[in-house]
């Protein structure tokens, strides 16, 4: 008996909520503060990296030898953020151009502002049948080169401190 209650109660009160119609959720007359508009967009501290940041962060010494779990690059900081890790977006080919795997990395790391540091992340041949043509050759000739692209696809920076309105005195 009392689950019929509630039931009807609460089918009672959606059916309410429906019947009223649009629900408004905004404010009306609010205003615009400009100055802190103009402070922001003069400010050169944002939570958003513009012009070319991505493009002063080098990848170099790429190595994924054979039977390999792992693989490693360098990456040189020539912003002037310190980097607590970096997105990579990699593209793997066989040696006659024919893509054979397409990902995504997000691999967290400490590179200070014009440091240069190894990274390393897990590979994406779980077989550990490949390795790059570039590293060291393999004894057996088992293995199978390829070639890899990467890009800096992003940056992880620690926020600058903002001021906050509500916070100041």
């Amino acid at each position: 008996m009392k689950r019929i209650v509630a039931t009807t109660i609460i089918s009672i009160f959606i059916s309410g909520v429906m019947a009223h119609g649009r629900v408004v959720t905004t404010r009306k007359h609010l205003k615009v503060n400009e100055a802190q508009v103009a402070e922001a967009a003069t400010d050169s501290k944002q939570d958003t990296l513009r012009d070319n940041t991505l493009q002063k962060v080098r990848l170099s010494g790429f190595d994924k030898p054979l039977r390999s779990k792992r693989e490693m690059l360098f990456v040189t900081n020539n912003t002037e953020y310190e980097l607590k890790g970096v997105i990579l977006e990699c593209r793997y080919y066989d040696m006659s151009g024919r893509q054979l795997h397409q990902r995504t990395i997000t691999s967290k790391c400490n590179i200070p502002a014009g440091a240069t540091c190894q990274v390393g992340f897990k590979s994406w041949d779980t077989q550990e049948s490949f390795y790059y043509h570039r590293s060291a050759k393999p004894r057996k000739a088992s293995g199978t080169p390829f070639e890899v692209k990467v890009r800096v696809a992003g940056l992880i920076i620690d926020h600058p401190k903002v001021k906050d309105a509500t916070t100041e005195k």
